[in-house]
């Protein structure tokens, strides 16, 4: 297994890992069982993955999927920590990013494909876009 960067640590005592299989950065859900250090669940196997950060109370890991190292595709998603009920936040064709507030219940959002510069959002993870920050207006660009 080929690790990238620090794990991230939950209160239970478990922890995230990313893993480069193959060629891809996986989440990992880990035991705390420390006489037996297996993965307890892939997380977000079959995902190019980087995570954004957990909801503990929820029971959630909100992290960027990209269908190939490419990342020409990513969607801002979230999965329970048991790996079940993978959700996509961002709906658009195109590649989305997300920064999230402590508390996981609102992000800024960005999303851009080939003929629409960077525009930001602000969104709840609940419902779609609450609130344009930058529309990133090109009128050249409009068809």
């Amino acid at each position: 297994m080929n690790i990238a960067g620090s794990p991230v640590w939950l209160k239970d005592g478990s922890f995230l890992w990313l893993s480069g299989r193959p060629g891809c950065q996986h989440i990992f859900h880990y035991s705390h069982d420390w006489q037996c250090s297996r993965a307890r669940s892939p997380a977000a196997s079959g995902k190019c993955a980087t995570v954004y950060g957990v909801d503990e109370t929820a029971g959630l890991i909100y992290f960027r999927a990209a269908r190939s190292a490419a990342r020409s595709e990513a969607t801002s998603t979230r999965i329970k920590l048991d790996g079940s009920r993978l959700t996509r936040l961002s709906q658009a064709p195109g590649t989305h990013s997300a920064s999230f507030n402590p508390s996981f219940t609102e992000y800024v959002g960005t999303w851009s494909d080939i003929n629409t510069p960077t525009q930001a959002r602000l969104t709840r993870p609940t419902a779609p876009s609450c609130a344009s920050i930058d529309r990133n207006d090109v009128p050249t660009l409009k068809h």
